[in-house]
Formats: C-alpha cells, sequence, structure tokens
C-alpha cells in the first residue's frame, strides 16, 4: 500500500511565512514611496513616461498588496491565536492602500480627461473644454465589496459605485482608469475573478460591462431561488413598526422578481 499523503507537506512554518511578511512589506514600502514620488510629477508635468511608469508602480502596488493579503490569511491558518493582530494589520493596509492609490488614480483619471479630443471632451462632459479637470471626489466611493455581501447590500453598493462613477464622470477617462476605480472597491478574490472574466477594453457599464459581471457573480452565490424563498419566508419581527416591516418586503420582492414568477413556480413556496 503507498503511504498515505502528508497533509502538512509543502505547509511553511510561521517562522517562514513572518519571514516572507517582512520581504513583501519591504517591497510594499517601496512602491508606496515611488507612487507617492510619482503623482505630484505627473501633476505639474503629465508626460507621456512619467504616466506610463505611474500606472505600472500601481499595478506593482496593487499587486504587493495581494501578495500581503494572502501572506496574513496563510499566517492566521497556521496561526490562529494571531488573528486579532492579523485583522488589524489588514485593516491599516487596506487603509495605507487608499490613501496612496486614491491621489494616484486621480492624477492619472485628470490626465485622460485633460488629453481627451477637445470636441469629444466637450460632448461628453457637456460643459465647456477646459473645465473638466475637477479633482475627482472619493468621499462618493463605497466600501470594498466582498462575497459576503447580501444581495439588499449588493443593490446599495451599486447604487453608490454608479453615483460616484457618474458624478465624476469617469466615463471620460482611459478604460484602464474606469477600471482601476472599480477594482479599488472590491477584495482580492472579486478583483481575480474580474481580471479573469475581462481586459483592458471591457467597460464598466453595459450588458457585458464589469458591473454586470459582478452582479452574476452574486447570482451564482445566490441564486433567484434564495431570493425569493427569503421573500416568502420573511415575517414581521416583534417590535418592527408596519413601515419598515413593508420597506423590507418591498425590497425583498424587488430582489425576488416576482413579476416573472409562474404559477407551478409559486405553488413551491
Amino acid at each position: 500500500m503507498p503511504p498515505r499523503p502528508d497533509p502538512a507537506a509543502g505547509r511553511r512554518t510561521v517562522a517562514e511565512i513572518r519571514g516572507s511578511l517582512n520581504a513583501h512589506k519591504g517591497h510594499w514600502t517601496r512602491r508606496i514611496k515611488t507612487v507617492q514620488a510619482l503623482v505630484p510629477l505627473v501633476q505639474a508635468r503629465p508626460t507621456s513616461d512619467f504616466v506610463a511608469q505611474l500606472r505600472r508602480e500601481l499595478q506593482s502596488l496593487v499587486k504587493k498588496r495581494y501578495d500581503l493579503e494572502r501572506t496574513y490569511e496563510e499566517l492566521r491558518r497556521e496561526s490562529p491565536e494571531d488573528t486579532d493582530e492579523i485583522d488589524e494589520r489588514l485593516d491599516t493596509l487596506e487603509e495605507t492602500y487608499l490613501g496612496v492609490s486614491t491621489p494616484a488614480l486621480e492624477a492619472l483619471a485628470a490626465h485622460e480627461i485633460a488629453h481627451a479630443a477637445p470636441a469629444t471632451y466637450a460632448q461628453a462632459a457637456q460643459v465647456p473644454a477646459g473645465q473638466g479637470t475637477q479633482k475627482v471626489d472619493t468621499s462618493l466611493r463605497p466600501g470594498i465589496l466582498n462575497l459576503d455581501y447580501t444581495p439588499a447590500e449588493l443593490d446599495k453598493w451599486l447604487k453608490k459605485f454608479r453615483s460616484f462613477y457618474t458624478t465624476n464622470r469617469l466615463d471620460r477617462a482611459d478604460v484602464t482608469v474606469q477600471q482601476s476605480y472599480l477594482f479599488s472597491c472590491l477584495n482580492h478574490e472579486l478583483e481575480t475573478r474580474l481580471s479573469d472574466l475581462s481586459d483592458d477594453t471591457t467597460t464598466i457599464l453595459g450588458g457585458n460591462g464589469l458591473l454586470e459581471m459582478l452582479k452574476r457573480e452574486f447570482d451564482l452565490r445566490y441564486p433567484l431561488f434564495t431570493k425569493r424563498w427569503d421573500f416568502f419566508q420573511y415575517s414581521q419581527a416583534n417590535g418592527q413598526s408596519n413601515r419598515d416591516y413593508e420597506a423590507k418586503l418591498t425590497e425583498l420582492a424587488g430582489q425576488a422578481d416576482l413579476g416573472q414568477l409562474t404559477v407551478d413556480e409559486l405553488l413551491v413556496f
């Protein structure tokens, strides 16, 4: 009989994982410093070389962020007693990433808008040329989306992102810049899935856009039958006002697409 495979084979020790974390942190810090140095250069002298370099460094920053996230999760599996410390480090990582990536994305978006063809730009923006380089309002940007979101939470997130996207007229920026803004609002798992399904020409909106891909990913996790089951099983809680109950029921009904429910399907519930 052949020997059984060792489940621990190939797994790193806690010391090895922490050593890897230290190496990743060194690369992470260098990427941050480089991006921060390039942003004012792109803002002051947006040459093609500076812009291209900022894009490359921002991509490297994103990759290094994911390297750190994966390594922290590996550490969590091998050292669950350090979960609180790991959660704190991941929160700090996310805050740092947003603080560094936001001005970089704003600089790239402003460059794309400023260098758009004047006639196309004025028509798309519906404002005179030269008035479209306003700073992107990141206060409207939604939080980090993950697959634990419920359908109701996803709907709210999508509304917030569309508001952020349209208010800042990001449709005028290069598609890759638009994608960067969206990906900065997704966790690693979702960004990886969307990256596998798209390319540099995939738009944000439209039937084959990234937002529709997002909805399909959540539909796989939370199918229509489950949404309809939630609607029919929902009941008014003790102390819940009639107004809140009706609002929640209306929300669940919209997600369940009850207008398409057939008589045969209704009998299931």
